[in-house]
């Protein structure tokens, strides 16, 4: 059996539909159980990754553990709450699980988990990712790009708002960092298939979509599904991050945080050679994903090609 945690989150309540269309036995670890989480209510188990005592019942008869919970950069950063749910919560999991015998675990990470990032998202996810490098288990790490996809939240659900009602779309920074955002089935899927290669066991992996785009193209794309076409202005980076300080300081969810602009200032395109090789990662093509997003969201609209795109660069 497989324990999902995260699993009413956008990229853990798809790995746990994943699973159960693959036939696979799953339990989903989630905080609230309710019935608009779309899930069978037979393999909700109610807990939260930050309380000890709640784990052991999620823990028992698990083979594997793919551990999606996480506070994420989507909201203002939050310190200690980043740090008890990211850091101790997944500590606190992997030693109920150790406890109960099971070896194998999946850490679904972040490319801004890197010793670089000086967000908070990305110092305790990276803080994260060492404890489970320590931990004697049989780990893999997977960092994906940008995930996308029907229903999103995140960054693309901000940039969904974002292009949405207004005559022209603000692209913070330059556009042109390249990036290779994932469909959120691909992110799914590639922690559900690297639990069956050995060869995964002991390593991390950088996963995203098959072309290399660059932000701009993130952006168009967006427009283009949704039959939209709007000139692009851009906004630099150092007149964000103040405002972005700021609005954190009276909005809970603002239109970008700080973790968001380093996340963009450090934006660059995964190798996805490593996960192709050991355990078969053959994920689509951002417009390939971008046309399953939008036929999922009732609003189905032809993609093009984005790659065309690149001669454009710099005249929106």
């Amino acid at each position: 059996m497989i324990l999902v945690t995260g699993a009413s989150g956008f990229l853990g309540r798809r790995i746990v539909r994943v699973a159960l269309r693959e036939g696979r036995p799953v339990r989903a670890l989630v905080r609230n159980p309710t019935a608009d989480l779309g899930l069978p209510s037979e393999i909700l188990y109610r807990g939260d990754i930050t309380d000890p005592s709640a784990l052991s019942g999620a823990v028992e008869g698990a083979e594997a553990v793919i551990h999606a919970a996480a506070t994420t950069s989507e909201t203002t950063p939050d310190e200690d709450l980043s740090r008890r749910t990211n850091v101790e919560g997944t500590r606190n999991l992997m030693e109920a699980f150790r406890r109960a015998g099971g070896t194998r675990w999946v850490q679904i990470s972040s490319l801004s988990a890197n010793p670089a990032n000086t967000g908070v998202y990305g110092r305790t996810k990276f803080a994260a990712d060492e404890e489970v490098r320590r931990s004697g288990l049989r780990w893999t790490i997977l960092q994906p790009g940008t995930i996308f996809g029907p229903g999103a939240r995140g960054l693309f659900a901000k940039i969904l708002r974002l292009v949405s009602g207004k005559p022209i779309v603000p692209v913070l920074g330059p556009g042109t960092q390249p990036m290779r955002p994932i469909f959120v089935d691909d992110a799914a899927e590639a922690a559900l298939s690297c639990l069956e290669h050995e060869a995964a066991v002991g390593q991390s992996y950088t996963l995203g979509c098959r072309d290399v785009i660059t932000f701009n193209d993130f952006i168009r794309g967006v427009l283009h599904a949704q039959g939209k076409r709007k000139p692009l202005v851009h906004v630099p980076l150092w007149f964000c991050f103040p405002v972005a300080r700021v609005l954190g300081w009276f909005l809970k969810n603002p239109p970008v945080t700080v973790d968001n602009l380093v996340g963009l200032r450090q934006m660059t395109a995964p190798d996805i050679d490593a996960a192709s090789r050991d355990f078969g990662f053959a994920p689509l093509t951002f417009a390939e994903g971008l046309e399953k997003t939008f036929v999922a969201s009732g609003s189905p609209a032809p993609v093009p090609n984005l790659v065309t795109h690149r001669a454009s660069e710099g005249r929106d």
